[in-house]
């Protein structure tokens, strides 16, 4: 029988107890099994769902999504980041991509080259803030995805390992040179100046599972790709694959008809498919927390309306 699974995203402010402080998600998780899951993201979530053994790592994954030969190499991502200094310590954030720098980043891209010894250099035309680096010897260090790290002090999502120093120093490094390079340019406060290795790994070994997607994130979108999922048409739930994920977005923490929709949306979907549960990721800020429901119990907070799967999966009211 098929599964679906929900990632939902709920802004950081909602606070960090499970009740997130909203009523009508608070009527779903009463007749719900709830369980935190620290030091986890979405992102990684999702690679466990398609891994077989160890962890997926993200670098391989997304150079096959994009037709680069992966060979036997070891991969490691390095994503362009925006450094902040705090009170007592320094924060990351994903930088965002500007055309009209696109010049520094190619910069960028030869500072990459230089600082981090890798064999081969590729930036990735879907996100072009993030490169790939090969290297034939393996890299002997564990690093947390920026996903996961935006929401900590840098300090605290340092790579760890026995080469993580190496790394830490070649993240240091490019710092030095990208901080030097923009002294020397028009780049203006938000330009990258920092870089975030994370993603380590070798071709991966998918798991045999059949997995529909629907994702929002396009990060998601390009590891789903690169994984050979199925992009579930119309926003639908697939009957044919084993699982389905769908991943939406609630943009403010008091939108309570974006919850209903998104939940009556769902509801009505999961009895035309006669499925028996609903599994739920919540992410609030750097929290994740599971969410297990029957169809019983779900039916009797969300029961669907006629023209719910206009309102969430932009299909025709039936």
């Amino acid at each position: 029988m098929p599964r679906v699974t929900l990632f939902i995203k709920f802004p950081e402010s909602m606070g960090s107890d499970a009740s997130f402080h909203h009523p009508a998600l608070n009527k779903l998780l009463s007749r719900a099994n709830i369980k935190a899951r620290p030091d986890t993201s979405l992102l990684e979530l999702y690679l466990n769902f398609n891994q077989t053994g160890e962890q997926l790592g993200a670098a391989p994954i997304l150079a096959k999504s994009e037709g680069i030969p992966i060979d036997g190499k070891n991969w490691i991502v390095a994503q362009l980041i925006q450094q902040h200094a705090g009170m007592n310590d320094v924060f990351t954030t994903p930088a965002v991509f500007s055309p009209e720098h696109e010049d520094l980043y190619a910069e960028y891209g030869n500072i990459l080259g230089h600082t981090t010894g890798c064999e081969d250099i590729y930036r990735l035309k879907t996100h072009p803030t993030i490169f790939l680096l090969s290297y034939s010897d393996k890299q002997n260090f564990k690093t947390i995805p920026l996903e996961r790290a935006k929401h900590s002090p840098m300090s605290a999502s340092l790579p760890t390992g026995s080469s993580a120093h190496l790394w830490i120093s070649k993240a240091n490094e490019f710092q030095m040179a990208a901080n030097l390079l923009l002294g020397n340019s028009s780049a203006s406060t938000t330009t990258p100046n920092g870089v975030w290795f994370w993603g380590e790994g070798t071709p991966p070994q998918i798991k045999n599972t059949n997995i529909s997607v629907n994702f929002e994130s396009a990060i998601l979108q390009t590891l789903a790709k690169g994984m050979g999922n199925t992009f579930a048409s119309g926003g639908g739930i697939s009957n044919k694959t084993e699982l389905t994920i769908i991943e939406r977005t609630i943009k403010a923490p008091d939108d309570l008809f974006a919850v209903t929709s998104l939940m009556e949306s769902l509801t009505k979907k999961i009895k035309q498919l006669k499925l028996s549960r609903l599994d739920i990721f919540v992410e609030v800020g750097p929290r994740i927390f599971e969410v297990s429901v029957n169809f019983v119990n779900l039916l009797k907070i969300w029961r669907p309306r006629a023209n719910a799967n206009a309102l969430f999966f932009n299909e025709s009211a039936t």
